[in-house]
C-alpha cells in the first residue's frame, strides 16, 4: 500500500491505481496520519486524502466518517501554508457531493473559507493563487448542492 501511495501522491495517479488505493482503505489510512504530529506526513496525507476524494462520493464519505475533518478544519486555521492549500483541495473535492453540504453546514466552513478567499487575493505568490481559487471553487460547488428556496 506505501509504494501504491506513494506513486498517487507523487503525481502518477490512475484511474485504476486510486480505485485500488481506495478498496486497500487508503481513505483510513490517510486519515490516520493527519493527526500526525510530523508536517511532511500531514501534507503527504491530505494530498492523499485529496486524490482519493476527487470524483469519488463514496471514498468522501469514508475519509469523513474516520474523523479526518476535524483536523482539516484546523489545518484551515495553520499558519502552515502548505496544510492550508491541501486542507482546501480535500474540501473543493468533498464540496461536489451531498455530504459536503452537510460538513460545511455543521463545522461552519463557510466562514472560514471566505477569509482564506481574501487572503490568498491579498497574497502574490502561487500558494496564495491556489488558496483563492480552491476556495471560489468551493463556493460555487456549495451554491450548486444547497437545498433551493422555495
Amino acid at each position: 500500500m506505501a509504494s501504491l501511495e506513494e506513486f498517487i501522491i507523487f503525481g502518477n495517479a490512475s484511474d485504476e491505481n486510486l480505485e485500488k488505493l481506495r478498496n486497500l482503505n487508503g481513505a483510513r489510512h490517510a486519515a490516520k496520519s493527519l493527526a500526525s504530529t510530523d508536517a511532511q506526513i500531514v501534507v503527504r496525507a491530505l494530498c492523499l486524502g485529496a486524490q482519493l476524494t476527487k470524483g469519488s462520493e463514496k471514498a468522501s464519505e469514508d475519509f469523513l466518517s474516520m474523523g479526518s475533518i476535524n483536523y482539516i478544519v484546523e489545518y484551515l486555521n495553520s499558519s502552515n501554508e502548505s496544510f492550508r492549500v491541501e486542507a482546501l483541495q480535500v474540501l473543493e473535492n468533498i464540496s461536489e457531493f451531498q455530504i459536503g453540504y452537510q460538513v460545511f453546514t455543521k463545522f461552519q466552513i463557510l466562514t472560514r473559507v471566505i477569509i482564506l478567499l481574501e487572503e490568498g487575493l491579498q497574497t502574490k505568490t502561487d500558494a496564495g493563487i491556489d488558496q483563492a481559487t480552491s476556495t471560489v471553487k468551493i463556493l460555487r460547488n456549495f451554491a450548486k448542492i444547497s437545498p433551493k428556496a422555495t
